[in-house]
């Protein structure tokens, strides 16, 4: 059975393609299908994030724990909208919201939002269902690059940095899958400096990658 691109998927199979100065096929291969469901993937990890649009309703919203200062980091965002936010089962309509904390994903509650300790019933490890005490029913994220647009499309699109990122890595691997390279010129004349897929030394990403997506990376805690 063939693969099929993922939903999180920040590229399309044409644009693979384009990226690699090979003829766009009928049907893409599986080698590029999987290459982009996985280079998708490390991103998402690295961001800490889901960037995929996404509707939170009030009979399944987004669960998150106060922060305990004015600031609460939505995981969807850009925020199109925020429908309804419950601090410890009560109504909260005390925060507040602009085109640049939409942007960042930020709800502002200068009071600050309630902070509660729990901890797991099974593990015993901090968190639990008492710790989530905000409750956000709220639509946001990007629309990516192979999803049909909403109606009324109020989304926006991916941002070509991320997007190009994901290229720049599916590339790196479709052409070095086993190895990978961490020095590549020099002003004297030209050098390639490989290192083992496995080194340690290099991080999931690409340090140009990593560097690219630093303003997408979400914050819990803290101020913005």
């Amino acid at each position: 059975m063939p693969l099929s691109l993922a939903d999180n998927a920040l590229t399309t199979t044409t644009a693979v393609y384009e990226e690699l100065g090979l003829a766009v096929p009928g049907t893409p291969s599986d080698r590029v299908i999987r290459l982009i469901n996985a280079v998708s993937q490390r991103i998402e990890n690295h961001l800490r994030r889901q960037l995929q649009r996404k509707e939170f309703t009030s009979e399944a919203p987004e669960m998150l724990q106060g922060s305990g200062g004015p600031w609460l980091f939505l995981s969807r965002w850009p925020i199109e909208s925020v429908d309804e936010v419950l601090v410890d089962e009560s109504s909260e309509t005390g925060f507040g919201r602009s085109d640049e904390y939409d942007l960042k994903g930020m709800l502002q509650l200068p009071s600050g939002w309630p902070r509660r300790q729990g901890r797991d019933s099974l593990t015993g490890d901090p968190g639990g269902s008492r710790a989530y005490n905000v409750s956000i029913a709220y639509t946001g994220g990007y629309r990516l690059p192979n999803d049909a647009p909403p109606d009324p499309d109020t989304s926006l699109d991916l941002p070509a940095d991320i997007e190009q990122v994901c290229l720049d890595e599916i590339v790196m691997a479709y052409r070095a899958p086993r190895h990978f390279i961490s020095e590549e010129a020099t002003a004297g004349g030209w050098k390639r400096k490989y290192v083992d897929a496995g080194d340690s030394s290099r991080g999931v990403l690409m340090k140009i990658s990593e560097e690219s997506l630093r303003p997408y990376k979400r914050k819990h805690f803290g101020n913005p």
